[in-house]
């Protein structure tokens, strides 16, 4: 099997399983990412809210665990981001592309997965 038909295969493997539970942990992407085009269009934002949603997404994504400074710290911590879309702490690359992923919808996430997957195909 050849690297495009493998990903055609996990791709949608991984969406028929998306599909299956509606109520599972990888629909969080799909929240935050349909709240924050919502906001997009509205003359009132609601930062909180974005932010709340932005942290269980990245929360459900593996964000909040180990060694993480985000562990320490409430959905608030997100309030500047979203507010801003800008990206000045020392943040890791797999957050800042996963916190783009769920946000603007615009890469995918850089996560070890993804840079081995993409490793693999060279």
């Amino acid at each position: 099997m050849d690297t495009v038909d493998l990903l055609i295969k996990s791709s949608t493997e991984f969406y028929n399983d998306l599909k299956a539970d509606e109520n599972g942990r990888y629909r969080s992407w799909e929240h935050c990412y349909s709240h924050f085009i919502k906001a997009r269009e509205s003359k009132e934002v609601d930062y909180d809210y974005l932010s709340l949603q932005l942290a269980f997404y990245l929360a459900s994504w593996g964000m909040y665990r180990g060694s993480s400074f985000l562990l320490q710290k409430d959905y608030k911590v997100h309030i500047p981001v979203v507010k801003e879309q800008e990206l000045k702490n020392q943040l890791s690359f797999t957050l800042i592309t996963k916190i783009l992923m769920g946000t603007l919808g615009c890469v995918p996430a850089y996560d070890r997965y993804f840079i081995a997957g993409i490793k693999n195909a060279h």
